[in-house]
């Protein structure tokens, strides 16, 4: 199976968003930030660098996956192992690698 597709992303089961991936590139996002990066796959390991912001004001209040609030640009990266169209791992703040965030991806669709 490839991993290029649109996939389900998962925080703490309680958020969520969309991510693609396309020939090594990740973007996406949710109602309150955006991302956008590179990933490599090397057998059942996903590893994704990506940059990472807010991008609508009505949400600058709220607090983010990560617990902070106001406009953020953030590099963050996401570390996980692919099994059939299911990811599990975590991310973090590339700043705060001590501070990961549970994450689980659900592939949705090929990319046509």
């Amino acid at each position: 199976m490839s991993v290029e597709g649109m996939w389900a992303i998962y925080y703490n089961e309680v958020d969520s968003g969309i991510v693609t991936l396309e020939t090594g590139r990740v973007f996406g996002g949710d109602s309150m930030m955006a991302f956008v990066g590179k990933y490599t796959v090397n057998g059942q390991e996903f590893t994704a660098k990506a940059r990472t912001f807010s991008y609508n004001p009505a949400h600058f209040a709220v607090q983010n996956v990560f617990g902070r609030t106001g406009k953020l640009d953030l590099e963050t990266q996401m570390q996980g192992t692919i099994e059939g169209g299911r990811l599990t791992g975590f991310i973090f703040e590339t700043e705060q690698p001590d501070q990961k965030l549970p994450v689980r991806m659900e592939k949705l669709a090929e990319l046509p």
